[in-house]
């Protein structure tokens, strides 16, 4: 799965959490935002459905905020998918930090 397909499968579940009309999705210098309305566990929500999308998957989901827009009523997130920088295979160099050591 794609990262595109992923922050898809984002704003489908975010619209269903807070109704269809109510989220939006764009994308700025190749950041993502994402407006949401305002909600009294709007992070608390956005975090377990980022979770919810990247589960099983060797990503990670940076979730910041980003400001809040009056004239909407709506916050805006940037959300990113990232993989971690953590070493996953032995290269054979005899690194201090090789996976093989850490069993």
């Amino acid at each position: 799965m794609t990262l595109e397909a992923m922050y898809a499968q984002l704003e489908s579940q975010l619209a269903y959490t807070f109704g269809k009309f109510n989220v939006k999705h764009r994308m700025a210098g190749g950041v993502h935002f994402f407006y949401l309305p305002a909600h009294n566990e709007l992070e608390y929500k956005l975090q377990k459905t980022a979770a919810r999308v990247i589960q099983g998957k060797q990503l990670q989901a940076n979730i910041h905020y980003s400001r809040y827009d009056p004239g909407q009523d709506q916050h805006i997130y940037r959300v990113s998918f990232v993989v971690p920088l953590k070493k996953r295979f032995c290269c054979g160099n005899g690194c201090t930090d090789c996976i093989r050591l850490k069993r």
